[in-house]
């Protein structure tokens, strides 16, 4: 029996708004609101503005190099030791080399095999 788990990344094993502030703090811009997810609320803009500039960071190098999200690496890591596998379906950018960052930055940190597919959808916010 084949044991999947499928996931999202961004929130769940990544932590996308920890660089995503520190990339809008570099275009000036400044978090207005914190605890809050909806980031154009966060940052007190209009939603169509807000989501060009997630789609201008989601296909960006940053994606790249994002940390873990809080514990997840364990977390993984010990789904992994039980038989899991992991299928990442994530809406981040149709940018095919958006999405060859997003596969090996989560290889970089949970490793090569554990995600069997990774599914980049286009952010439509």
């Amino acid at each position: 029996m084949n044991k999947i788990i499928l996931t999202d990344a961004d929130g769940v094993l990544l932590d996308w708004e920890h660089d995503f502030n520190k990339w809008m703090l570099l275009k000036g811009y400044t978090k207005k609101v914190a605890g809050i997810y909806e980031m154009e609320v966060a940052y007190g803009m209009p939603k169509l503005e807000c989501k060009k500039l997630v789609k201008e960071f989601n296909a960006s190098a940053w994606v790249r190099y994002l940390p873990a999200f809080r514990d997840a690496r364990s977390g993984v890591a010990h789904l992994v030791e039980a038989g899991y596998t992991f299928i990442c379906i994530t809406s981040l950018s149709l940018d095919e080399k958006a999405a060859k960052l997003r596969k090996r930055n989560l290889e970089a940190i949970f490793g090569k095999g554990v995600f069997t597919e990774i599914v980049c959808l286009d952010y439509i916010g």
